[in-house]
């Protein structure tokens, strides 16, 4: 699986096909609305007894974390910028970093 983030754009690339040599965009996606299970997990912070609860409809991807997203305004996570979280499976320190391309009225 190949991820590429390019904060100048919009859009993200995520699924690659590996066969092709070529990846989709998310401009040649047609989304559709369905109806999934979401998975809650608990991420501690790295410093203190909080920690924040992270959901996913995608839990298989929950090993391949590397830094959790928060929108910087969104006023229930500025006070996180620029902290760190531990990965409630691989215990691996991650940090949390800001994209206003998150968005605020969708999640916990």
């Amino acid at each position: 699986m190949g991820l590429l983030i390019d904060s100048e754009k919009a859009s993200f690339t995520l699924d690659p096909i590996i066969q092709k040599q070529s990846v989709i965009s998310d401009i040649e996606v047609e989304h559709k609305t369905s109806k999934s299970k979401l998975y809650y997990l608990k991420y501690p912070l790295q410093k203190g007894e909080e920690y924040l609860i992270i959901a996913t409809s995608r839990p298989e991807t929950i090993f391949a974390d590397v830094a959790l997203f928060v929108n910087p305004k969104d006023n229930r996570f500025q006070k996180y910028l620029n902290q760190s979280v531990k990965h409630p499976f691989t215990e691996k320190i991650i940090p949390i970093l800001a994209d206003e391309n998150i968005r605020t009225d969708f999640g916990t």
